[in-house]
């Protein structure tokens, strides 16, 4: 689920390690996320979030100087479920470029949260017309916004000099194994999602690809090695530039993941962890 594996990404620990594993739970005040070990080495943090899930309610803006989540569930007319909340992606990104721009003169992180691609798909017409309705007019909004914002990044001299990273919190099934959106299985639909790293100009030369299973709670200590900042002791992840290392053997680790959801709101389906690389699924009751 969104929150969930988003609090697992920024903080590098597990669902059973941060207790949250349900939208809408609170991360507790004492953790340790990835902005927090920014800002006290010098970083100026911004957060800007498409969903009502990540809102600051819920406490993930610990850390950031700035955290855009301006959202009122009691505007929502005819919304029943708090995760179908968000703000278009192009209003979004226009807030964080205006952050950019006044924080970008020295040492800065930036958090960009689109959540477009999540049901209600509400895309506009003109998308409708050219993609047809549902998922593919929201993927093409997407990139076109996300292209606008690379645009701005190269436009400001910032794409040559910034490390960034892509990535997802989870993906769809789309009609696979009969589920339409996520959160009820574990199979790879939802399991495997985009990790694409731009690397600043004039870096280590690194392959273009690998293919090693790796994990959200990875991103962040690899963030902080490239940084030279040291990792908090709290993080359960570990940095992924040993893997990029030409001469490094390949590595043979677990990538856990779990969905609670049929389990808690139905009473249905089992607690798996998952072993990406040799498909060895250990279920619990």
């Amino acid at each position: 689920l969104t929150f969930p594996s988003h609090v697992s990404m920024l903080t590098s620990t597990f669902p059973f390690g941060n207790a949250v594993t349900e939208n809408g739970e609170e991360l507790r005040p004492t953790a340790v996320t990835l902005a927090a070990a920014l800002k006290r080495s010098g970083y100026r943090t911004g957060g800007f979030v498409g969903g009502f899930v990540l809102d600051r309610r819920f406490g993930l803006d610990q850390g950031f100087d700035f955290y855009d989540s301006a959202f009122d569930p009691n505007d929502e007319e005819g919304r029943t479920d708090p995760g179908d909340i968000k703000c278009p992606g192009e209003e979004v990104v226009e807030k964080a470029k205006r952050w950019v721009e006044a924080n970008s003169s020295g040492p800065f992180f930036l958090f960009l949260h689109l959540y477009d691609l999540h049901t209600p798909y509400n895309s506009s017409p003109d998308f409708r017309k050219r993609f047809g309705f549902g998922y593919n007019a929201e993927l093409a909004y997407v990139d076109q916004v996300l292209g606008g914002f690379c645009k701005f990044l190269v436009e400001s001299g910032l794409m040559e000099k910034s490390l960034i990273i892509f990535t997802a919190d989870h993906g769809e099934s789309l009609g696979e194994h009969g589920e339409t959106t996520h959160g009820y299985f574990i199979y790879q639909s939802t399991l495997r999602v985009p990790l694409i790293v731009h690397w600043p100009e004039g870096f280590h030369e690194f392959p273009s690809q690998v293919s090693d299973p790796v994990s959200l709670i990875d991103v962040a200590p690899t963030i902080l090695q490239y940084l030279g900042i040291e990792r908090p002791a709290e993080f359960q992840g570990q940095s992924l530039l040993g893997l990029l290392d030409k001469h490094q053997q390949s590595s043979d680790r677990d990538v856990y993941s779990e969905s609670r959801y049929a389990h808690d709101h139905f009473g249905a389906g089992t607690l798996c962890s998952l072993r990406i690389g040799k498909y060895k699924l250990i279920e619990a009751a």
